[in-house]
């Protein structure tokens, strides 16, 4: 380990070599460090949206009760990756459809979509729409929930497309 340090304190040549590679590492990891805060929102989710053929789905328009649903139902058993989407009457974006005080609705919620990985199984999509149904305080009539697709977008089983053609 000596000999490394003496032939390169000795050969200015391949002092210089290191120096420019170490300081090429350095920029390197501060670009990195930079894009990837750049790219993230407060929360953690992605804010730059992806050029055509995206695999994912991002909205900086979510409420704080639709992040808070999305937590509350991916933690559940079987639901996977989800994103949900609140509907409400008169919608606004700087309203809450909670009243804090007492956790009702304090605006009327026309609908509710939710997009899960384990919706394809027919418990835990049922499980789903109780639990939403209940938090918001809606009919289970007004929650509908599809399945994700295997590349992270949402779309139609088979039986939900028949329903939806038209």
């Amino acid at each position: 380990m000596k000999k490394i340090f003496e032939a390169v304190a000795a050969d200015n040549k391949l002092r210089q070599l290191i120096l420019r590679c170490l300081s090429f590492l350095l920029i390197a990891i501060i670009s990195v460090l930079f894009l990837n805060i750049m790219l993230n929102d407060r929360d953690g989710r992605k804010s730059v949206v992806s050029l055509e053929g995206s695999n994912s789905y991002s909205d900086q328009s979510k409420t704080n009760e639709e992040v808070r649903l999305e937590n509350i139902l991916a933690c559940m058993s079987g639901v996977g990756r989800v994103e949900v989407m609140i509907k409400s009457a008169g919608e606004e974006e700087s309203k809450s459809v909670f009243s804090q005080e007492s956790g009702s609705a304090s605006s009327k919620i026309d609908g509710v979509i939710v997009v899960a990985e384990g919706a394809k199984n027919a418990a835990v999509k049922s499980r789903i729409v109780d639990a939403v149904a209940t938090v918001c305080g809606i009919g289970a009539s007004d929650v509908i929930v599809f399945e994700m697709k295997e590349n992270g977008n949402a779309g139609y089983s088979d039986s939900e497309a028949k329903n939806h053609e038209g």
